[in-house]
């Protein structure tokens, strides 16, 4: 009952795996750090334009029912203008904060860090949606039809995110199927 030696695996072989999954796993890192950094940068771009041109602009003039330089949307509909400053002020310093998180490499390595980093984009996330939903809806209907939407949508964005089962592998790059199964292995005839 000997086994064919091209059959067993060395301990070399074993290791060049290992060193490669590893390779392939920073890659991967590297390429995501990447990404969410072009995407924590897009949305400070937008939160600090929409900060500085608000919705409706600025009044021009000044009058007994309005001064120049002050927010439109403030004097038409208060509410409407402190709930999209609030959620674009906080989705802006989370921007913020995530850009500063994603600059120090080591940060973005480990599962706990991670988690902290998935927990910050899906709350960039609701503050980005909440802004939009303030600044872009004039009536009851309109408030309500998008604030559902958020409510059925967000939790599917944020369950793909966190609890989607991934497969066996974590790693996309590591479908490739260039590893050999140990499951190949001959058997003795």
């Amino acid at each position: 009952m000997m086994l064919d030696p091209a059959a067993t695996r060395s301990d070399a072989v074993i290791d060049g795996e290992i060193d490669r999954k590893k390779q392939m796993k920073d890659e991967w890192v590297r390429e995501m750090r990447g990404w969410l950094m072009v995407l924590a940068v897009l949305a400070a771009s937008v939160t600090y334009q929409a900060g500085l041109n608000p919705p409706g602009g600025f009044w021009q003039d000044s009058n007994d029912e309005h001064t120049a330089g002050y927010p439109i949307l403030a004097d038409k509909a208060l509410r409407r203008y402190v709930i999209f400053y609030i959620f674009n002020s906080m989705a802006f310093v989370n921007s913020i904060i995530i850009i500063v998180l994603l600059m120090k490499v080591t940060f973005f390595y480990g599962e706990v860090r991670l988690n902290v980093l998935r927990t910050w984009l899906l709350l960039d996330l609701v503050w980005l949606i909440g802004a939009y939903v303030a600044a872009t809806t004039r009536e009851t209907v309109s408030s309500v039809i998008a604030v559902v939407l958020q409510v059925v949508i967000f939790p599917i964005v944020a369950y793909d995110v966190w609890c989607r089962e991934r497969s066996t592998e974590k790693f996309p790059m590591e479908q490739r199927g260039d590893v050999e199964s140990r499951s190949n292995r001959q058997r003795p005839s």
